[in-house]
């Protein structure tokens, strides 16, 4: 497909997400891991090393007793083995998207409706059926380090994409462990 064709559906997809967006609502809340119960996270599958770091930062996450559920995109048509298989990971593939890239899947249904408390976005690059999902997510607080024109994130983290994954996992940790968080003043005084 040359660049034109791409932009177009880019465009269209753009149009077709806002027009979705307009009669969206949801309830935005302020979470920390003290007061969060249930976290869901998006990433692209494109390493199994940053893969790894996301099952990693889950088992963190569920040592806390927070309940998990990790949703993975595979931009290929056939999902690697070592992509599935894992506890509370679901993944959708470029087969499951529309034309211009919606996702049509009933993974993303039940994940845009499910009541997060946090939602984490572990991209570093933007892909649009990931965004797509985010912004009609319900989650009542967005975390990513993504910065475009309609962000769905209500906290934007600020990161050197070069130092990759595990940079975004810590920033991640630390700021949901620190916002909102009457004890972290106590604690570093």
């Amino acid at each position: 497909m040359g660049k034109p064709f791409q932009k177009l559906r880019f465009n269209v997809g753009v149009s077709a997400l806002n027009k979705a967006l307009k009669g969206f609502t949801r309830r935005k809340l302020v979470y920390n891991l003290d007061t969060a119960r249930r976290i869901g996270i998006v990433l692209p599958l494109v390493s199994q090393t940053d893969f790894d770091t996301a099952i990693k930062f889950s088992e963190y996450l569920r040592a806390k007793n927070l309940e998990i559920c990790i949703l993975g995109y595979f931009p290929g048509k056939e999902i690697p083995q070592h992509f599935i298989m894992r506890q509370g990971t679901n993944v959708f593939t470029a087969k499951e998207l529309n034309w211009y890239e919606k996702p049509q899947s009933e993974v993303v249904d039940e994940f845009v409706n499910t009541d997060f408390d946090i939602l984490i976005d572990l991209s570093l690059e933007h892909y649009f059926p990931l965004r797509w999902l985010i912004s009609l997510s319900k989650a009542k607080f967005k975390v990513g380090c993504l910065d475009y024109s309609g962000n769905p994130n209500d906290l934007i983290l600020s990161i050197d994409k070069a130092k990759g994954l595990p940079l975004l996992v810590e920033q991640a940790k630390h700021y949901l462990s620190v916002i909102n968080n009457r004890f972290a003043t106590e604690e570093s005084a």
